[in-house]
């Protein structure tokens, strides 16, 4: 894995490791159940998906998840995302 250094090759290890703690236990799987048959097999099959920290809504899986709401699950990202994501402000300007 590459990583990226400051100017200095200082990094605090201590606050990345409590920040992706934190990501890590705000994103939680859940259970998808298919609404029609889709990819996932006939309607009411039951797969793991993932779960949006802001909005409670469960998709499919990470890839929908992340271009739905702007969250990935695999790749901790800005913590506004935890509380508001992009789903939310598309509702609000179409309502």
């Amino acid at each position: 894995m590459c990583e990226q250094l400051d100017l200095f090759d200082i990094r605090d290890r201590d606050a990345e490791t409590e920040a992706l703690q934190a990501w890590k236990a705000r994103m939680l799987p859940a259970d998808w159940v298919a609404p029609y048959d889709c990819m996932a097999g006939t309607a009411g099959t039951v797969v793991q998906g993932w779960k949006c920290p802001a909005c409670g809504t469960i998709e499919i899986n990470g890839l929908i998840l992340s271009i739905n709401h702007g969250i990935d699950p695999d790749i901790p990202g800005r913590e506004d995302f935890l509380e508001r994501c992009t789903s939310m402000d598309l509702r609000k300007v179409g309502a």
